[in-house]
């Protein structure tokens, strides 16, 4: 025995040594250990991060509390007694207490959020309903109505005739896919551009004036013409703006930048109204209400950054990759029936002297100045009433520093009537500047997400605007609504209306 237990040692001992004798296999070893460790220790702690979360779930919903049911005994005759059959309680699964808290803390914040906006004394009113982000908006020319574009493929026509109306009657239309602009046509129709990716189209939606539309369910508009790929598939659209320019002279009347020669509004457009569209990276294009391709723009630019249209019809501005903006004329004449029919488009200025590119550009209504928003930290403010064809170089005429960090610019800006310019950085603010000064007049947080779309509407509007100091008398709340109510006055305000990815609109006065 002892030589047999002599020999099985001597055997283990030669085989352990050659196992482990070599560096590579205790390499390996070591290696597989480590291994081990790692894997165990992520396990252990994805294991206690999903019970924290559970409790903490657990913790802060209201959990059913289960107690003990008594029978309730319901007396047939004098001698005898019937026990009721106990209903048992029904108890929520944890998945479904973890959805009732969400839904709970989502109304909350949602809540907690729209009292602050409406609480500001800018704030005019809400236009409510939308589902999804809202991408575009545009005033009629009267500023009656205002529409907006909606990623719910939705177009809401909302009555702004009263806007102190909390319930304002809606108009929707149902787009085939992604409406990402629109706008008014002098007849009450709607030229809207759709994004059907890979593809890019164009629709009218006239006003359907049949007999049949005294219905309830009767379609508010109705599709008439439909343009099908305006751009390349490789070339999304990036922006659409809508203009209606012979409804709009008596917006320009109100600016008060110089009468200047007065050709501003002798080149207004034709009475139907068109829509420009902009590429990501060629092109612009512009369409009539008819469906008819009337010019297509080259920027020569890499990369496109924003459009805009003078409320008049007249210029058309791209802001591309370039520290430049390009400027084009739209020209018209007289058609056989006295209506102005499309002539020609041609290229008359360039907006240079940025050190940076351009992000945003903006003109007024009456076209005869510009703005522009470059990441060199500067706005600048242009005279266009100038004599273009005999060479002569639009003026600058006001540098303004931006109020923002550096390598910021706003990306949408609203040129409006009254010389006030509306401009936001891709947040949810918007800053108020002097286009005559450079002052900032006013900051407003509009929207807790960025904001897709701010225009100013064409016309001023009556609000109601308390006095100073309402509501803070004695005598109860009955009598401060009553002194509240007899101070309150209709006055004559500028108005701002914008959208943002909250999948909010609200309104705003200066």
């Amino acid at each position: 025995h002892k030589y047999i237990y002599t020999r099985m040692a001597s055997s283990t001992q030669e085989y352990y040594q050659s196992v482990t004798g070599s560096p590579v296999t205790s390499i390996l070893f070591i290696s597989f250990g480590i291994v081990i460790i790692i894997i165990g220790y992520l396990v252990l702690s994805s294991v206690l991060k999903l019970g924290r979360k559970l409790l903490k779930v657990i913790s802060n919903s209201r959990l059913p509390r289960f107690k003990k049911p008594t029978p309730v005994v319901q007396k047939k005759n004098d001698d005898q007694a019937v026990p009721l059959p106990i209903k048992k309680e029904k108890t929520m699964a944890l998945k479904d207490l973890i959805k009732v808290d969400k839904a709970n803390k989502r109304a909350a914040v949602k809540g907690s959020k729209d009292s602050i906006h409406h609480q500001h004394e800018m704030f005019v009113s809400a236009l409510k309903g939308h589902s999804d982000i809202v991408n575009a908006l545009s005033w009629s020319s009267d500023g009656s109505s205002l529409v907006t574009a909606c990623d719910d493929q939705t177009l809401r026509v909302f009555d702004t005739t009263d806007l102190s109306s909390k319930d304002p009657r809606v108009r929707r239309v149902n787009t085939s896919s992604r409406p990402t602009g629109v706008g008014f046509t002098s007849s009450g129709g709607l030229l809207v551009s759709l994004d059907d990716p890979p593809q890019t189209h164009v629709s009218f939606f006239a006003p359907n004036r049949s007999s049949k539309t005294t219905a309830s369910n009767a379609a508010p508009f109705e599709e008439t013409v439909t343009v099908k790929k305006i751009f390349d598939a490789k070339d999304q659209i990036l922006k659409s703006v809508g203009v209606c320019p012979a409804s709009f002279s008596s917006a320009a009347a109100y600016s008060g930048h110089g009468s200047g020669s007065g050709s501003a509004s002798s080149s207004a457009g034709p009475a139907g109204g068109f829509i420009a569209c902009l590429s990501t990276k060629k092109s612009v294009k512009v369409f009539d209400w008819t469906g008819k391709l009337l010019a297509t723009l080259e920027p020569n630019s890499l990369k496109n950054h924003d459009l805009t249209v003078s409320a008049d019809g007249r210029f058309l501005a791209v802001a591309s990759f370039t520290s430049e903006v390009k400027v084009w004329e739209m020209t018209y004449v007289r058609g056989p029936s006295g209506s102005k029919e499309f002539k020609h488009v041609l290229k008359v200025m360039d907006l240079k002297g940025h050190r940076g590119q351009i992000t945003s550009v903006a003109l007024s209504p009456c076209g005869r100045r510009a703005a522009t928003a470059s990441l060199d930290g500067t706005l600048r403010i242009w005279n266009l009433d100038v004599r273009y064809s005999l060479g002569e170089d639009p003026k600058l005429l006001l540098t303004i520093p931006l109020p923002l960090g550096p390598g910021v610019s706003y990306k949408r800006m609203a040129y409006g009537a009254n010389g006030i310019i509306a401009a936001t950085a891709g947040d949810g603010r918007v800053q108020f500047l002097s286009a005559e000064k450079g002052d900032i007049l006013d900051t407003v947080v509009a929207h807790d997400l960025p904001i897709t779309a701010l225009e100013w509407c064409p016309m001023p509007k009556v609000v109601l605007e308390k006095e100073e100091g309402e509501g803070e008398g004695k005598g109860g709340e009955a009598a401060a609504a009553a002194a509240a109510a007899a101070k309150k006055k209709n006055t004559k305000r500028w108005v701002l209306a914008t959208a943002s990815e909250d999948k909010r609109v609200r309104i705003w006065r200066l």
